[in-house]
Formats: C-alpha cells, sequence, structure tokens
C-alpha cells in the first residue's frame, strides 16, 4: 500500500457535476461590465478568522479551470492554518 498509515474510508461519495440538476457543470466566466478580477477576490474574502472560501471563481486568472479550484483550495487552507495559529497563540497560557 503506498499509505499504510492512513485509514481506508468507511465510504465514498462520488458527485455527478454535470448532471446536477442545480449546476448543469455550471463554472464562472467574466461579465460585461463587471470587473472579475475584483468581484473574484471579493468571493475569496474570508469572513474574520472562522469562514473560508475556495472554488474556482475565487481563484482570479485561474478562473474557470480545475488549476483554480485546486488552487485557491490551497490558499484557504493556507489562510485556516495561519488562523488557527494565531488563534493558538492568543490561547496560550504563560
Amino acid at each position: 500500500e503506498m499509505f499504510p498509515t492512513i485509514t481506508r474510508p468507511d465510504r465514498v461519495i462520488v458527485t455527478r457535476w454535470a448532471s446536477e440538476p442545480n449546476f448543469l457543470g455550471a463554472y464562472s466566466y467574466k461579465s460585461v461590465g463587471r470587473s472579475f478580477s475584483s468581484d473574484s477576490a471579493t468571493l475569496a474574502k474570508p469572513v474574520g478568522d472562522r469562514l473560508f472560501f475556495a472554488g474556482e471563481a475565487t481563484a482570479g486568472a485561474w478562473y474557470a479551470t480545475t488549476t483554480g479550484a485546486w488552487t485557491s483550495g490551497y490558499d484557504a487552507a493556507v489562510l485556516m492554518i495561519k488562523a488557527l495559529l494565531k488563534s493558538n497563540e492568543n490561547n496560550a497560557v504563560d
């Protein structure tokens, strides 16, 4: 096994993005009269240190791509780690 110390999942959920009736394979796109980079940056802003957003629509120049979805998830994870570390420092007892 590649990762012998990692527990195997007890179930797997597969999404059917292209046939999901609420999305039908939708992705973000530039709209006339809007600044996509500004809108994307606004969508990516966390709410305090508790709620973080990711997805291709938050990825600026990488909108509408899998790369954008992945990199925005990575960026959101980094922000979460920083928030957790900051919270731990603030809660540390001397």
